[in-house]
């Protein structure tokens, strides 16, 4: 998430893709968080 922000920060070239794959980790650890196990990102 740190690097995606940087990102944002530095105007580097992203992608809509990778917006997305940076929303699926974050809702990722959310999820583990929450529910005590690991969450797989094809879960997301």
């Amino acid at each position: 998430m740190e690097a995606f922000i940087d990102t944002l920060r530095d105007k580097m070239p992203m992608t809509a893709e990778d917006g997305l794959q940076a929303m699926r980790i974050a809702e990722a650890v959310n999820r583990s968080l929450l529910e005590s196990k690991p969450i797989k990102l094809n879960e997301i």
